[in-house]
């Protein structure tokens, strides 16, 4: 192609444009790259999370009957957890109210 451009008196492109244009579709093309595979990856990063998710129990000992069970008792457990808490909160105040009432007055009596 270069000689027939000779041939015929049409003057030769510089290679600077060509280099130019070389490299920006090269950098076009690397971003595009860039950007393909990063959603790829985080499309595969999201459908393995989905699967850990809906994974079963790693430990073959425990069947759906034993998982219930092993709930109920867990909430039973809170719930006994937070009536000790009030118990406490209870006997607390219990103990403070009986020691006001048995500590003698700190100031004498006007009269």
């Amino acid at each position: 192609m270069g000689e027939l451009r000779r041939q015929r008196g049409m003057p030769k492109r510089p290679s600077i444009c060509r280099d130019a244009t070389r490299a920006r579709l090269v950098e076009a093309v690397r971003i595009t790259l860039i950007a393909t595979a990063g959603l790829v990856f985080a499309r595969m990063g999201l459908a393995l999370a989905r699967r850990i998710e809906r994974r079963p129990s790693l430990d073959p000992g425990l069947n759906p009957a034993a998982e219930d069970r092993l709930r109920v008792l867990e909430e039973e457990s809170l719930l006994a957890r937070q009536e000790l808490a009030e118990l406490h909160e209870r006997q607390d105040f219990t103990e403070r109210l009986l020691q006001s009432r048995a500590a003698p007055p700190r100031f004498a009596p006007s009269g």
